[in-house]
């Protein structure tokens, strides 16, 4: 009884070390909301960081007579020149308010945009669907992968990223992993 004790014992005791050494899954980056106008990700496991961040605006538009949108745009550019552009367009509540909503946006070759990206019909049945793309300067468009809004109001805006981008055969060309943005500031019109 005293070894069943034992054996008992180590096992509750491997069991609290595995757990408090255990990996935290997420790894994604979260947004700092304490960094203002901050945008970075890496670049093929290179660390990237925009110096600047341009034109960073919210416009309204009207795709059809009974739908309207909302797109995001803006860009960074690194000291050495490299510019990374993201772009949103959230047909969900597209007249309401004057921010995007917090939400997961995907790109159209993304795995998950059939059956995530959130889509309305207009009344002479033309579909619209909310998506997102990224552009590196030398590489070109990436429409694999996803922006996760998580803050959006009072002009500024914060999220994650990541993308693949490929050539025309689906080969990749460039990674772009842990990518944040926290508290840009942003115009709406």
């Amino acid at each position: 009884m005293n070894r069943l004790k034992n054996v008992f014992a180590l096992c509750l005791l491997v069991s609290f070390v595995m757990l408090s050494c255990a990996k935290d899954d997420d790894d994604s980056t979260s947004p700092d909301p304490d960094l203002e106008n901050y945008f970075a990700c890496k670049i093929d496991g290179n660390a990237w960081e925009s110096q600047s961040i341009t034109q960073p605006t919210v416009s309204q538009s009207t795709a059809a007579a009974d739908v309207s949108a909302k797109r995001l745009d803006f860009f960074g550019q690194d000291a050495g020149g490299q510019t990374i552009s993201i772009v949103i367009t959230d047909y969900r509540d597209g007249d309401v308010g004057e921010c995007i909503n917090t939400e997961t946006f995907y790109g159209w070759d993304d795995p998950d945009y059939d059956d995530n990206a959130f889509t309305v019909t207009s009344s002479s049945g033309t579909i619209f669907i909310s998506d997102a793309s990224l552009s590196l300067s030398g590489i070109g468009l990436a429409r694999d992968g996803s922006i996760r809004v998580t803050k959006c109001g009072d002009g500024k805006i914060s999220g994650t990223f990541n993308f693949t981008l490929r050539d025309l055969n689906g080969g990749v060309l460039s990674e772009i992993t842990d990518g944040v943005f926290s508290n840009v500031e942003y115009d709406f019109f």
